[in-house]
């Protein structure tokens, strides 16, 4: 094996597992519709068939039994403020969530059930007498290490503004195998918020009808919720590439379309937004005068540099100017002045000032799950339950969001790289809002995650993605029937991207691992009948459903649409980190990778996960180069099948591929889908150095053409369909389509997407 250097530069230990913290504050969108076939008694959470992972291990970071680790070192600015760090560093007063047996005094001698209420005081948690949410938390503590029984805590109706992430440790688990539940009452629909709502508006400017209310300046958010919609921060035109005359230090132009950038109000405070075919960019400006525009670093020089740049995207998709108040000319969109306490915002028709729920975040994420390997948080379910109104602020340091696909991106300055591959490895990972790591046993059901700045749901994803520092250690986590919905990023992320994910062990095979090793891999995961839909709203290159580095994922019967790039994705890494690696990102112009990281003598731990009877529609609808389901690297005994694809109005802006196999694909199978409506049904991205191959298609149906040209690859028994009307498709093929999506069971919703 070739030897790498990589780990002796001194940069390496804090850009790969750098933590995330966090801010805080609180409000509401329409609460959840009613989880079909749940008991009230809240039982376990829901196991795989496929073994467990395995083990327990007190290496790889550290967090207290007692909350967050509050390390002051993470992703975005918990201040709220918009420059002067990189997006990789950021401090914390609030250190996450508060000790929860602080303030309202000692639990009750009690196993439950709790009660609380959004205006429940003291200690009794009881249903006459319901506590605070945090007082449930220390209650619970309480009675979980002696639990004789499942513990059950009912949350009335209303919201919950919450000041700080909630945080669920290995102390908020019970003994016994038993299960602590976090449910909604009956026919209630309790919300827990990290927005502030804003009343007050008032006409500011009548010939534009913008409105103005007064609101808090010290979180500068990125996101505004409005009637539970995510709005439109005000924008500019799009602004062709072709007036831009990119330089090192930021662009010029000289066409009179352009003229407003020279009158920017506080043009350090815009930014850029940059859609590539891939990758959608943020870039912040640091000045604007006679048709200059200078960039802020190092955000601008990193995304500039690598694929699907500024000026060299493979797909030339918009550029907007964003976040000023002269760019605020139509209706839907909002800008904050933070300097002066001031939210604006143009009304959509029909929307009422005096009455519409305006919710400005003032958190960037809502809960957390996680411990650590040696002593994970387990058996926790939540039933019921919405989250919403965040928002994360990595973006507004001056590093900008240098995407680099599917939420990875890039920290810190480029001088820190000696070429643009020596950044592959240590790609950080987007946080979520609701994150879980270091955890077994927990689900989620009935849940609603709508209104959230990032990614939705993230779980077992890299140690610098979680606030508690601990990442991955994922085993045994169940999302049934749950809404993602009006989300800035993906819905799910499952796994994380960096070394620790892919070889827990080193280069070692997977037979060699240890226990302690084995705790770390994200596995027996099982996502089903969820409705996904209108994600990736502000960062448009994030799929809908991600799993990275994973075993055992079964993501099955949930319906996707309306989102702007991807639908479901598999695996990460473009085959570089598989036995034998990529031979293209050796001898590439931008450098050769695998003096950096290890050229791998042993596969990664992806294998045996499960792409089953979901169905697809409205998808790519924005962005360019992706399928409805995609695929990068070896995924040895993974299987996609009798899923229901339809191309019908979806690659609206690029090309949109049924199954796409992409650089290093390997050892998949894909049978019994219908894929109808795609010009190409079928890619692999196969050449003589990159390993793509060894894949099977089998028994689908399809539409367009079929490009396959790896080595020992089959593609037999597939049956031509025509049209987009599953009436039309032979019987067996409309068979798979009617079972697609979400069974009978959750079907109710559709009723409240």
């Amino acid at each position: 094996m070739r030897r790498a250097n990589f780990w002796t530069f001194p940069w390496v230990a804090v850009l790969v597992a750098a933590p995330f913290a966090s801010v805080s504050c609180g409000t509401s969108p329409s609460g959840p519709g009613d989880m079909p076939d749940q008991s009230s008694s809240g039982g376990s959470a829901s196991t795989s068939s496929s073994g467990s992972p395995g083990g327990s291990s007190s290496s790889g970071g550290s967090s207290s039994s007692g909350g967050s680790s509050g390390s002051s070192s993470g992703v975005g600015s918990s201040s709220g403020s918009e420059g002067g760090a990189t997006s990789g560093s950021t401090s914390s007063s609030s250190g996450g969530s508060p000790p929860v047996d602080a303030g309202e005094g000692g639990p009750p001698a009690t196993a439950g059930p709790f009660y609380a209420s959004p205006s429940g005081s003291g200690t009794s948690c009881t249903s006459a007498a319901p506590c605070s949410i945090t007082q449930a938390q220390t209650a619970v503590r309480a009675a979980a290490p002696g639990a004789t029984s499942d513990i059950v805590v009912n949350l009335a109706d209303g919201v919950y503004p919450l000041s700080a992430p909630l945080v669920f440790t290995a102390a908020d688990s019970p003994s016994g195998g038993h299960t602590v539940t976090w449910q909604a009452s009956a026919n209630a629909h309790p919300v827990l918020s990290g927005g502030l709502p804003i009343t007050g508006w008032a006409v500011a400017d009548s010939g534009k009808n913008i409105w103005r209310a007064s609101a808090p300046g010290a979180f500068a958010t990125r996101e505004l919720y409005v009637a539970g919609k995510l709005a439109t921060r005000a924008r500019s035109a799009s602004i062709s590439r072709a007036n831009m005359q990119i330089t090192a230090g930021g662009w010029t132009f000289t066409s009179t379309a352009l003229a407003y950038l020279n009158q920017l109000a506080q043009p350090g405070r815009a930014e850029l937004d940059i859609l590539g075919s891939w990758t959608d960019r943020y870039s912040p400006i640091q000045s604007v005068a006679n048709g200059t525009v200078t960039m802020t670093q190092p955000a601008w020089e990193e995304n500039t540099w690598g694929y699907d740049t500024v000026q060299s995207p493979l797909r030339q998709g918009p550029i907007y100017a964003e976040n000023d108040y002269t760019l605020l000319d139509q209706p839907g969109e909002w800008y904050q002045d933070t300097k002066a306490g001031a939210l604006y915002y143009i009304p959509l028709a029909g929307q009422n000032m005096a009455s519409v729920d305006v919710e400005l975040p003032q958190l960037q994420l809502l809960l957390v799950v996680g411990g650590t390997y040696a002593s994970p948080a387990h058996d926790i379910a939540f039933r019921g339950l919405t989250f919403s109104y965040t928002s994360w602020l990595g973006p507004n340091s001056t590093g900008g969001f240098v995407d680099q696909q599917t939420g990875g991106y890039i920290v810190g300055p480029r001088s820190l790289y000696p070429e643009y591959e020596a950044t592959r490895p240590v790609w950080w990972q987007m946080p979520a809002a609701v994150q879980v790591s270091a955890a077994k046993n927990v689900s989620f059901a009935g849940d609603r995650f709508v209104g959230l700045g990032s990614v939705g749901l993230g779980i077992g994803n890299d140690a610098n993605a979680h606030e508690t520092g601990v990442g991955l250690g994922a085993d045994t986590i169940q999302v049934t029937g749950c809404v993602f919905s009006q989300i800035a990023a993906g819905g799910i992320v499952i796994g994380g991207i960096q070394a620790a994910a892919h070889h827990p062990g080193g280069d070692v095979a997977l037979s060699a691992l240890t226990t302690a090793q084995k705790a770390t891999i994200d596995g027996n995961i099982t996502v089903n009948d969820n409705l996904v839909h209108d994600v990736g709203i502000d960062y448009r290159d994030s799929a809908a459903i991600l799993l990275t580095y994973t075993q055992s994922v079964v993501v099955t019967h949930n319906e996707v649409y309306n989102v702007p790039y991807s639908a479901i994705n598999t695996g990460y890494g473009w085959g570089t980190n598989d036995a034998g690696g990529n031979g293209d990102y050796k001898t590439r112009a931008t450098g050769d990778l695998y003096l950096y990281q290890p050229l791998y003598a042993n596969p990664t731990i992806a294998q045996n996960n499960t792409i089953s009877v979901n169905y697809v529609h409205a998808a790519m609808l924005q962005m360019n180069d992706g399928g409805c389901h995609y695929n990068l690297s070896a995924n040895p005994g993974t299987v996609v099948r009798d899923n229901y694809c339809n191309a019908a109005g979806s690659g609206l802006s690029g090309l949109f591929i049924g199954d796409y196999e992409d650089e290093g694909s390997a050892d998949l199978t894909m049978s019994n889908n219908v894929f109808a409506s795609f010009g190409e049904w079928v890619f692999a991205n196969a050449d003589a150095a990159n390993n793509t191959g060894h894949l099977t298609w089998t028994g689908n149906w399809v539409s367009g053409t079929a490009a396959i040209s790896g080595p020992a690859e089959t593609n037999t028994g597939n049956t031509t369909v025509t049209g987009s009307q599953i009436a039309g498709f032979p019987a067996a093929a409309q068979a798979v389509a009617n079972a697609a999506g979400l069974e009978a069971a959750y079907a109710g919703l559709k009723a409240n997407p």
